[in-house]
């Protein structure tokens, strides 16, 4: 079983669309915006049942120019190692730092 977080709905409606009904082994969950909120959600989810792997998924990186919607960007610092190392050999995908913050960024357009 795959878990997937996001923050917002609005974050997961194409990723939900495309999954559609027909896999069952992956699970969603919106943890809201914001280290309280996201710890109390996510939490219990985590408590729920067993996961193989956890991936935390939205607009991260939406304030890099140089990143694109589809791009998949590897955190370093929130990864385990030799999953980062077994990812890099089978997807094409950044790898770096992400930071975290507990409010919606907003750039200028």
């Amino acid at each position: 079983m795959i878990a997937v977080t996001f923050a917002l709905p609005s974050e997961s409606c194409d990723f939900r669309r495309l999954l559609g009904g027909r896999h069952r082994e992956v699970k969603i969950l919106h943890t809201g915006v914001g280290a309280a909120i996201a710890r109390t959600r996510l939490e219990p989810f985590l408590d729920s049942q067993r996961f193989d792997s956890l991936i935390s998924s939205g607009f991260a990186g939406g304030t890099d120019p140089s990143l694109r919607p589809g791009d998949l960007f590897l955190a370093e610092n929130f990864s385990d190692p030799q999953l980062l190392v077994r990812a890099r050999d089978v997807v094409i995908s950044r790898v770096g730092k992400l930071v975290t913050v507990d409010r919606v960024i907003e750039g200028e357009a």
